[in-house]
């Protein structure tokens, strides 16, 4: 800074005397600087003008493939998309039955107990093992159980489910009981009255055939069906028709 001053003192005298030379200098030299500004700013701006452009089309291509939504609606809709894939993959997975839901079954049906025939519709993947854990329950409930597999199944019901019983009010304890255990296991059923699906296999014995050689079993008539059949909705597994 004292160099600085002192060299404008020295060069004061020559400052003055071409006062006019150096106030031309000094105004070129400002319209220089503020030419230089002014084009610094023109390219700064040009630059963001760019950028908004750019900003605007990608906004403007988001709006076109959202069909105009809003943010918020859009995030909607993914969130709905989502859910449906959610929903779609637990679609895909076996129904099997808790531990919990299992024992709930066999605690109702241990309320009273008979014979109940438990059949899978064979067309359903997912079927026969869940047949399997609601007979195992029932068995352990003390129950006699039957596990045929049935294909072609007429009118199947549009649940997991179909209970076969008589209407409450002529039910018997043990009918009562399979249709509260049914319940208990937490999947959609659909009740429907007698007469049931099943009967014991009987055969005629051909004449002059001894005991011996022909015996069959003694099966009781079911006082309950149920049949385990596609998932509630038809879900993945059913076949279209």
């Amino acid at each position: 800074m004292e160099f600085l001053a002192q060299t404008l003192r020295d060069e004061l005298p020559l400052i003055v005397g071409a006062r006019v030379s150096f106030i031309i200098c000094l105004i070129v030299l400002v319209v220089l600087i503020f030419g230089l500004v002014r084009a610094i700013k023109a390219q700064e701006i040009a630059n963001l003008k760019s950028q908004l452009d750019l900003k605007s089309a990608e906004i403007s291509e988001y709006r076109r493939k959202l069909g105009g939504a809003s943010p918020d609606q859009a995030k909607e809709r993914i969130d709905a998309l989502e859910a449906e894939l959610d929903q779609r993959i637990k679609l895909l997975e076996p129904r099997v039955l808790t531990d919990a839901s299992l024992e709930a079954v066999r605690l109702a049906a241990a309320e009273a107990t008979g014979t109940i025939y438990i059949s899978n519709n064979g067309q359903a993947a997912d079927a026969g093992k869940l047949a399997d854990q609601l007979a195992s329950a029932f068995q352990r409930a003390g129950w006699r159980v039957e596990r045929p597999t049935v294909l072609g199944v007429p009118n199947p019901p549009l649940t997991d489910l179909r209970l076969t019983i008589p209407p409450s009010d002529e039910a018997t304890p043990a009918q009562l009981a399979a249709a509260k255990a049914i319940h208990a296991c937490g999947l959609p059923y659909t009740t429907v009255p007698p007469p049931f699906s099943h009967r014991p296999p009987r055969f005629e014995r051909p004449a002059g055939a001894p005991d011996f050689m022909f015996q069959q079993p003694e099966w009781p008539e079911p006082q309950v069906e149920v049949l385990v059949t596609y998932r509630s909705g038809g879900g993945l597994a059913q076949p279209k028709s």
